[in-house]
């Protein structure tokens, strides 16, 4: 056997020198409660490319973000809330010496809670809405492509989220607790823009305007119940998600961007998923528990990267035992 060629693609080294300031505060006054919050980076990055010097570099950049939470307390059942936050992700050494600006986004919700007087009752709902620029995203699909770092764009998503969690047994002074919760989210995400890249390799290539994000699903619901005590409990949940598209430029079938069969593109299966779990307090210090994930092995695809479809956790059976040491 004669031997290859030795690799250089690892012959490089990235390196990240930061400096990050952050200052928090809660101001309150009467109902009211102000939370600010700022944060500020400045980094000086350093990419060596031993087997290609000319690609080495340097980068300096700085980096501030901020946010403010806000909430009114009505009564002491009813809170209103909301907040605007700025956020920044930066580019790794290497992507910024090639160009790469840092991601930037700006997120806002506004929401309401409700707790009954004997905690037995909690409802909250919440609108959302976040902003993206120089999304930054890998320009590769399952180990191929470039593999290089790129500004995708501006992406919106929006969305609302309502969740609800009730327990007669708190309510009526029972003996045993009997939780209930349910939670629905509803969530868009678009592209702002067309994408640049057209490398039927990366996931993100070929996008445009108004398409979907790869793997945020528009909806996803929870619900669950359970009894109880001191000594055992038992617990039955519940969990649906939508199909996804699994790149950006939202194909139905499995083509890629160059109208190629390639079974990387498409879409994941919508799902539904039950579990049940149960534990055991034998002694103070010893707990028995168990249960039973994806309880009717529902078969379904969560995604299709890296190398074609990926299928999710068949009927999976589990016991196990926890031990209190002091």
């Amino acid at each position: 056997m004669t031997n290859g060629t030795p690799g250089g693609a690892g012959n490089r080294l990235q390196k990240t020198d930061a400096l990050a300031l952050f200052l928090q505060d809660t101001i309150k006054t009467g109902a009211w409660s102000f939370t600010p919050g700022i944060r500020y980076e400045k980094l000086a990055q350093t990419y060596e490319d031993f087997s290609s010097p000319n690609k080495s570099g340097t980068n300096k950049m700085s980096m501030t973000a901020g946010s403010l939470g806000v909430t009114y307390k009505f009564n002491d059942s009813w809170i209103g809330f909301g907040s605007v936050n700025r956020g920044f992700s930066p580019p790794s050494p290497k992507s910024a010496v090639k160009g790469i600006k840092e991601e930037t986004s700006n997120a806002y919700e506004v929401g309401a809670r409700y707790t009954n007087p004997q905690q037995a009752l909690a409802i909250e709902m919440v609108a959302f809405y976040t902003q993206f620029n120089d999304l930054i995203v890998i320009d590769n699909i399952g180990g191929t492509g470039t593999g290089l770092d790129e500004n995708f764009g501006v992406v919106h998503a929006y969305g609302l989220e309502f969740s609800a969690q009730y327990d007669p047994g708190i309510a009526n002074g029972w003996t045993w607790r009997n939780p209930w919760y349910t939670t629905l989210t509803y969530t868009n995400a678009e592209q702002q823009n067309a994408a640049n890249s057209t490398d039927a390799e990366s996931i993100f290539s070929f996008g445009q305007k108004g398409n979907k994000v790869p793997y945020i699903p528009d909806l996803q619901f929870n619900f669950g119940t359970g009894l109880e005590t001191d000594h055992w409990g038992a617990f039955l949940t519940g969990t649906y998600v939508s199909e996804t598209f699994t790149s950006a430029n939202n194909v139905a079938g499995q083509v890629n961007g160059a109208g190629s069969p390639d079974a990387r593109f498409g879409k994941t299966d919508s799902y539904f998923v039950a579990d049940i779990s149960g534990f055991f307090q034998a002694t103070d210090r010893i707990r028995i528990l168990g249960g039973v994930q994806n309880l009717f092995d529902a078969e379904y695809n969560v995604s299709r990267q890296p190398h074609g479809p990926r299928p999710g956790m068949p009927r999976f059976v589990y016991g196990g035992m926890e031990v209190a040491l002091w």
